[in-house]
């Protein structure tokens, strides 16, 4: 009916079976059955269970009952006795069958033949299919007396590990079964004719019969036959699930975050982009009915911090170019490919219409919105630091931390859209590049500008930072008293004998203090502007084993390299030009303004501290961090209070457990459950390790493999460093170091984790 191949077959149903057994007899009835239907003598048939019970949505009894292959002429009747009598069994996985039939099936001697699963049965979440085929006849392969050749599938395509192993198989030669082998290259070659029939096919029935499932086919000649269709009794054709993932969030979360901070960053979300949303035109319903993804962005897992990449692609679908923007995000976030469907409510054609043409009235008048923005975030963090919080009322303190989310929380809607554009213009010009001339020989174009921008802020942080490196490590006495002097006397030093380094160092924290080497956006974590020492400290690691470079950083003028490619097509310089300086005007963008939310958290997470404060002046609890161990809204309830000491009490056990637990990068949660799903970071490509490439050129050197245990006093200029991951406090060996190479995606993590 469907236009999909089958062997010629009959069905004996229950009815007439059941007649036949108690009247007549089963062997006259088959008798006339083959004369009625004219049946060759020479034929050769599959006799095949087909039971109320066997091939259920909820349980399959595949295997359960008798079937049985090549049956002869004469012994038609017989085999259907035998598949009858197997009804009453009543086994460990089968019960009795009530009502049943039996198919009588024309017999293939196919090529191969194998079981095909329209989505892997074993990974929950994967919308992939997997295939098991064997030389052949089928039905060992069913048994589970033969394993076959399992190829699992990555966007529709297969993936064959070893193309030279042979796969054993049988078939039936006349009057006894021989033993076949066949090489996955061959197997292969066969199976490429089929695969998009098979594929479209597979996407057709699932519709038909709303469930996902599991095939028995054959391969005969050109010739690819459907045997069986059951449902997948352990999948749902769409299963509901959400994926969190943490690959983009370890650089401001790194390791257990505290209740306060997982909170905070989940009010601050829903209010930045739901705020967002209503202000660039979201139909109300369609923010009413995605208010559950909103406020949950993020959230804990084992004591760390996941975003909830499933919410981020429904929200971001919602908005012009968002179906193909929300799958391009994982990558973007330097993740593993998500499964992702669409959000059910959506925008009407007329909605998204009217949001583009708002997003684009905002793009033009884009420098005000970031003036506006900016001129905000000033006046509130003056307004904040030029008030005296020390004897405020606990109230007090919670009108101002409200005050500052009101401010700011409210407005965040030019860093919203910066990220939004960023993500647009970024992505066009990588696709740009991909296809330019200059591609091969500069394949990290874009990042190569960016790294050569001295004006980018991020860029701007590490060069000041080794300018101050170099000027110590420069100064022998200076060098000697950072290596050999506790950090409280370091500072006492620097204030009485070298006081242009003192204020250098006091600059350095002025100006980014409110960052940390480690988990700047937590409220639980300390600063330099906190506590300078720490800063001090993390000077002192990177001048272990410092070196002085003396020679210039290689400019990279993109300029040159377009016009050396492009000599006479004015139209693409123009377009490249454009492409990059939009790019790098938002990039910049978006650097301020990840400045401007480090120091929007130091201001709550001192406002949080003064409540902890106030709360271990009146007892509510024992030490002033312990507030980090409470959630927001507990935090801001006066009625909870009296609870304070018992629930922290109980979260702190928890957490400590959860210190020794293995933080997997990913999890997928279905009804509530959290299931944990390990993913393979190594790519092999033949005996070949495949990364991402970060910076353009070629480099030879030296291996040395480091970690934590490594002395770093030594001298590791002009080689080439290895780690599973680079520490933040290693970042003179960047000076020195003539390639890195991380097992961890850090680069791209890095200048992902605001898009």
């Amino acid at each position: 009916e469907h236009g999909l191949l089958t062997p010629d077959f009959f069905i004996l149903d229950y009815k007439m079976l059941h007649l036949a057994i108690n009247s007549f007899g089963l062997e006259a009835y088959i008798e006339s059955w083959k004369v009625e239907n004219s049946i060759k003598k020479d034929s050769l048939w599959a006799v095949r269970s087909s039971s109320e019970s066997e091939d259920g949505e909820n349980k399959s009894y595949a295997g359960q009952f008798t079937s049985i292959l090549n049956v002869e002429y004469d012994y038609i009747s017989n085999a259907v006795n035998e598949v009858i009598k197997s009804y009453d069994r009543n086994t460990e996985y089968a019960e009795m069958s009530k009502t049943y039939g039996v198919i009588i099936q024309k017999m293939l001697s196919p090529d191969f033949s194998g079981v095909l699963f329209s989505k892997d049965p074993l990974k929950q979440f994967s919308d992939e299919p997997v295939i098991t085929i064997i030389p052949g006849l089928g039905e060992k392969l069913v048994s589970g007396e033969h394993n076959g050749l399992h190829i699992d599938f990555s966007n529709n395509e297969p993936i064959y590990k070893d193309r030279s192993e042979k796969v054993k198989g049988e078939y039936f030669d006349g009057d006894s079964l021989v033993t076949i082998r066949r090489s996955v290259s061959e197997i292969e070659k066969v199976l490429e004719i089929h695969l998009q029939k098979i594929f479209e096919a597979t996407s057709q029935l699932e519709k038909i019969k709303n469930c996902a499932l599991d095939f028995e086919f054959a391969i005969q000649g050109r010739e690819f036959y459907w045997l069986q269709v059951r449902p997948i009794t352990t999948r749902k054709l769409e299963s509901d699930f959400l994926v969190w993932d943490n690959t983009s969030v370890e650089a401001n979360y790194p390791g257990t975050t505290l209740p306060l901070s997982v909170s905070f960053i989940q009010r601050t979300f829903y209010k930045a982009y739901g705020g967002g949303g209503r202000l660039v035109g979201f139909n109300p319903n369609v923010i009413k009915s995605n208010e559950s993804l909103l406020k949950n962005m993020c959230g804990e897992i084992n004591g760390a911090l996941y975003y909830n990449v499933t919410a981020w692609q429904s929200l971001l679908y919602l908005m012009p170019f968002g179906s193909k923007l929300s799958r391009k995000l994982p990558k973007l976030w330097g993740m593993e490919k998500t499964p992702f469907r669409p959000p059910i409510v959506n925008h009407s054609i007329f909605d998204k219409l009217k949001i583009t043409t708002r997003l684009l009235s905002m793009l033009v008048n884009s420098s005000k919105l970031d003036k506006r923005f900016v001129d905000l975030h000033h006046k509130t963090i003056d307004s904040f630091n030029a008030s005296d919080l020390s004897t405020a009322s606990f109230d007090h303190l919670i009108s101002r931390y409200r005050r500052i989310e009101d401010e700011l929380g409210d407005n965040w809607l030019a860093p919203v859209l910066n990220g939004f554009f960023t993500m647009i213009v970024f992505t066009l010009l990588k696709r740009k590049v991909e296809k330019s001339r200059f591609y091969s020989e500069y394949p990290n174009f874009v990042n190569d500008i960016l790294f050569s921008d001295g004006e980018v802020v991020s860029v701007k942080l590490v060069r000041d930072f080794q300018k101050l490196l170099s000027d110590i490590a420069g100064n022998s006495e200076l060098n000697l008293i950072f290596l050999n002097c506790s950090e409280d006397e370091i500072i006492i030093r620097l204030e009485n004998d070298f006081k242009l380094t003192h204020s250098q160092v006091f600059k350095y924290i002025h100006n980014y203090g409110n960052r940390t080497d480690q988990g700047e956006l937590k409220m639980e974590t300390v600063t330099y502007k906190q506590k300078p020492e720490l800063f001090i400290k993390y000077l002192k690691s990177n001048l272990k084993g410092f070196v002085q470079k003396n020679q210039k950083e290689p400019s990279f003028n993109y300029q040159e390299i377009i016009n050396k490619n492009y000599p006479i097509n004015f139209i693409q310089r123009w377009v490249f030009k454009t492409l990059i300086n939009s790019v790098v005007k938002r990039i910049k963008a978006r650097e301020n303004y990840r400045f401007m939310r480090t120091d929007t958290f130091a201001v709550i997470r001192s406002v949080f501290l003064q409540m902890g404060e106030v709360l271990k002046i009146n007892q509510k609890v024992v030490s002033v961090e312990d507030v980090f161990y409470l959630e927001l809204e507990e935090l801001l309830d006066s009625n909870k209070q009296n609870d304070f000491k018992q629930l922290i009490s109980i979260r702190k056990n928890r957490y400590s457990l959860h210190q020794s637990k293995n933080k997997l990068s990913r999890y997928m949660q279905c009804d509530g459950d959290f299931i944990p799903v390990e993913i393979d970071d190594v790519v092999l490509e033949g005996n070949q390790l495949k990364g991402t490439g970060c910076c353009s050129g070629l480099v030879e050197g030296k291996a040395i493999m480091i970690d934590s245990n490594t002395d770093f006093s030594q001298d590791f200029t002009d080689n080439i460093l290895i780690a599973h991951y680079f520490e933040p406090g290693w970042i003179s060996l960047f000076c020195q170091a003539k390639g890195i190479v991380s097992e961890r995606d850090i680069v791209r993590k890095i200048a992902a984790e605001d898009i």
